[in-house]
């Protein structure tokens, strides 16, 4: 029998918000591609996550905001929210459903939203 990572849990599914499955937020590219390929020029998007990772592979017209530790101290509005799994930040803005995600085995990895206007974690 091949033994793999998270093999007594249920591999990737059986670990799914019991345990990190995306430390190094390496789904956060996938992300970013796909908001590349649907949003409009200077587009502002907030990632609660790795922002820096957002940024990396996002067009350069894209402005990328990050949560600021705390919901408190979020200024101004965004068209678009990448929110990682990980600590469930992807159940941030829950009248905003994801139109698009990043899985692995049935794990959530990411969600892209579109925010309405005046939306909030």
């Amino acid at each position: 029998m091949e033994f793999r990572y998270n093999y007594f849990v249920g591999g990737v599914r059986g670990a799914f918000r019991i345990y990190e499955n995306d430390y190094w937020y390496t789904s956060f590219r996938e992300a970013a591609e796909y908001i590349n390929s649907i949003a409009p020029q200077g587009a502002k998007i907030i990632s609660w996550g790795d922002p820096e990772l957002v940024k990396q592979y996002a067009r350069k017209d894209l402005i990328i905001g990050t949560n600021i530790g705390s919901t408190g101290n979020l200024t101004g509005s965004y068209d678009f929210a990448v929110l990682a799994s990980r600590q469930n930040n992807d159940y941030l803005y829950p009248l905003d459903s994801p139109i698009s995600s990043v899985e692995r085995d049935g794990a959530i990895l990411v969600v892209v939203k579109k925010l309405s206007p005046n939306s909030s974690p």
